[in-house]
């Protein structure tokens, strides 16, 4: 007679609790382990902003891998908020056999070229698309999604103030003026990080493995290429949490009207350059140079009816910078922490890891609408002021003046005297 399953159930409870019982009694016996950040601890948010309803598809069923390319572009105000997002979006799926694409969105809308066979539809702001795919199969979209949710999302801010002195004014602007333009990293995470004791020669090792890593351009996974997934603790290991961003490389353009401003200069650092009619810029953010993700560009010079620049900024999500894990002081890692202090241990193994979960994020923004299957992902991002269209202009409601009404009622009277007189001579 088998058991019932509440009494099998509450069986294997038991006998899942005595396994990690005994793998805790095995684990207090040996040494601390620290836990690095590994491609299994990244989970991806899978509450959905719009629940399905019974019967609704809410999961991507594919043939095999699917690519994922895309052109997010960021309108934005004269004062560089947000004014809309839209993605280009191209998906090459390999495979044969039936697929269901959903993609959570929000969207407000969604069209496809008009000579593609599968177009993509739109259910309560999930972009969906059906069909088979034969081995080989394009799909291309512009999604238009909701800027209420996309300031949350989007990875940089922007924003665009005129000064006068210490005074903020508004365009049009004439005489001395600066223009500050602040660009910030909008990533920012709350991750864990395990926080111990490591021996000083193997913590070395990993911040060299992790530095050999980027400057070759590689990508710094735990377990592969000689950079470990734990290490030996001294003391017991806890986990505290911070906040780590995904480094995004910058470049772009701050154009003025012709005739606008004149003897214009940067201020401050060199994250931008002079070039006519504006000024080119390229930052890293963060990096050692900006090492909270934001910059702050000045330019000052003499307005003439100056409107606010128009800007247009480049971005992609890119591997942190080498030079964020180089030894303080121009020393080896080695020789620093052999020498240092528990705390410099603990801030240099918390620097490790944050750079690791740097790694680990990059993909949340390399598909930035999405990829609903496996395959590799890139997105790029276009922030660009968007053309601020002219005032309507309206016709008032109509009103008779005096004088033109005398004049009105005299023609009327006219016009039925002479159809009288016609009318009696007919």
């Amino acid at each position: 007679m088998r058991a019932p399953q509440s009494v099998r159930a509450a069986l294997a409870g038991f006998a899942a609790f005595g396994l990690l019982a005994l793998g805790s009694a095995a684990s207090a016996a040996g040494p601390a382990r620290i836990k690095l950040p590994t491609p299994g601890d990244v989970v991806a948010n899978l509450t959905p902003l719009i629940v399905p309803r019974a019967g609704e598809v809410d999961v991507s069923t594919l043939p095999g891998p699917v690519s994922d390319t895309e052109l997010a572009h960021i309108a934005l105000a004269p004062d560089g908020s947000l004014a809309g997002v839209s993605v280009d979006q191209t998906l090459t799926m390999r495979g044969v056999g039936d697929f269901n694409v959903v993609l959570p969105g929000p969207a407000t809308h969604v069209v496809g070229p008009a000579d593609q066979a599968t177009q993509p539809g739109l259910r309560r702001g999930t972009i969906l698309y059906a069909g088979f795919v034969p081995g080989n199969k394009v799909l291309r979209a512009t999604a238009t999604l909701d800027p209420a949710f996309e300031r949350f999302r989007v990875p940089l801010n922007v924003s665009v103030l005129l000064y006068q002195g210490d005074r903020e004014v508004r365009p049009p602007v004439n005489g001395p003026v600066e223009i500050r333009i602040e660009i910030s990293n909008n990533t920012s995470r709350i991750l864990p990080l395990s926080d111990g004791i490591a021996r000083a020669s193997d913590l070395a090792r990993v911040l060299d493995s992790l530095r050999g890593e980027l400057s070759a351009g590689r990508a710094p996974i735990a377990g592969l290429r000689g950079v470990p997934s734990t290490l030996e603790s001294s003391s017991s290991v806890r986990t505290h949490r911070a906040s780590v961003q995904v480094p995004f490389n910058v470049s772009g353009s701050i154009r003025f009207a012709a005739g606008s401003i004149a003897g214009l200069r940067v201020i401050g650092p060199a994250v931008a350059v002079p070039a006519a009619p504006g000024a080119a810029l390229r930052a890293l953010l963060p990096s050692p140079a900006f090492p909270g993700g934001r910059c702050v560009i000045r330019l000052q010079g003499t307005a003439k009816a100056l409107a606010t620049p128009r800007l247009e900024i480049r971005a992609a999500a890119a591997l942190p910078d080498p030079l964020q894990l180089a030894p303080p002081g121009g020393s080896t890692w080695s020789a620093t922490l052999a020498r240092g202090s528990e705390k410099s241990s603990r801030s240099a193994l918390s620097l490790a890891e944050a750079t690791m979960w740097q790694v680990l994020r990059l993909p949340e923004f390399r598909a930035y609408l999405g990829n609903p299957g496996t395959g590799p992902s890139s997105t790029d991002y276009v922030y660009a002021t968007a053309a601020v269209a002219g005032p309507r202009v309206e016709a008032g409601p109509e009103r008779l003046r005096a004088g033109a009404l005398v004049l009105t009622l005299i023609a009327l009277a006219l016009a039925i005297g002479n159809a009288a007189m016609l009318w009696t001579r007919s």
